[in-house]
């Protein structure tokens, strides 16, 4: 997420916490809320539907509008990575291969796993080698669909 804001030119200063797990996120957002801080979740499709309906009971009294003001789902996503197309991917590794009809987040962990992934994917955003021009139009588009909802969640803009 850090790098697709660095790409998308996005200069607003949030913080992005990874949850570690959809059923962590309750407690990420709680401790936001006790400290003040506006907040969303990002979540994917990987078990977070029992997590989204708990947060939309809990918090947002069934609300379906006022749980989708604060999350966004992914959707056909088990994973961050799943946002990504493969040919985006193998910018990181381009010796890694991804089968059709494999989701991309189960190919990464057989590459060293998200948090490698995504430790030289922003290295190589922050050294020029991956840029907005180098990705998929369809990959930059969801991205800026999530970026959209959290601009619009926290009002915040460039």
């Amino acid at each position: 997420m850090q790098s697709m804001k660095l790409i998308l030119g996005k200069n607003y200063d949030i913080g992005l916490m990874p949850s570690m797990g959809s059923a962590n996120c309750h407690l990420l957002m709680e401790l936001c809320i006790g400290w003040g801080l506006e907040w969303v979740i990002i979540f994917d499709d990987k078990g977070a539907e029992n997590e989204y309906k708990r947060i939309k009971k809990q918090f947002f009294d069934n609300r379906d509008a006022d749980a989708d003001s604060k999350i966004f789902r992914l959707a056909d996503c088990d994973g961050i990575e799943d946002v990504f197309g493969a040919r985006d991917l193998k910018l990181v590794n381009p010796l890694a291969e991804f089968p059709a009809g494999r989701k991309n987040s189960s190919v990464v962990s057989e590459y060293g796993g998200k948090e490698l992934y995504s430790r030289l994917f922003y290295e190589k955003v922050r050294n020029g080698e991956i840029t907005q021009e180098r990705l998929l139009k369809k990959t930059v588009d969801r991205f800026s669909k999530v970026f959209n909802f959290i601009e619009e969640a926290l009002d915040v803009s460039n």
